[in-house]
């Protein structure tokens, strides 16, 4: 169609019309934003864990994780507190500071979350499990 083409695509750079946003009045007096931060390890995982604690129909789900997770930490915690190999123990380190920073982490926001509760519980079964473990010569 004659007449509808841009009078400035064939125009050298220098006659094109740029309009930066900063340069607009409303954009001006804006501050920058600010780069979002990471929310902490505790608040990522309480966010993906109040996703099966608001479902009731997940809560079996929730049981199993939290029953699996309890069953890794036994061998560690059979061989760090029985056997007292030195790999154990480091790995109980390591899951005891872990525990550690994500309970600290949690309670900044005004006491125990369930993050908390979710970490004491595992703690709890995974004691029991390695009490069962021991008494049952298991490991």
């Amino acid at each position: 169609m004659p007449g509808s083409r841009d009078p400035t695509l064939g125009a050298p750079p220098a006659r094109r019309l740029r309009v930066l946003p900063s340069t607009l009045p409303e954009h001006a007096a804006a501050e920058p934003e600010a780069p979002e931060e990471s929310p902490a390890p505790a608040r990522r995982l309480e966010a993906l864990l109040m996703i099966y604690v608001r479902d009731p129909l997940l809560h079996p789900v929730l049981l199993v994780a939290l029953f699996h997770a309890a069953a890794l930490l036994v061998p560690a915690v059979l061989g760090g507190l029985r056997d007292r190999t030195g790999g154990a123990m480091g790995a109980l380190f390591l899951f005891v500071a872990g525990t550690g920073l994500l309970v600290r982490d949690d309670a900044r926001g005004g006491g125990p979350g369930p993050v908390s509760l979710l970490l004491g519980g595992i703690w709890l079964a995974a004691a029991g499990l390695s009490w069962i473990a021991h008494f049952y010569g298991l490991f």
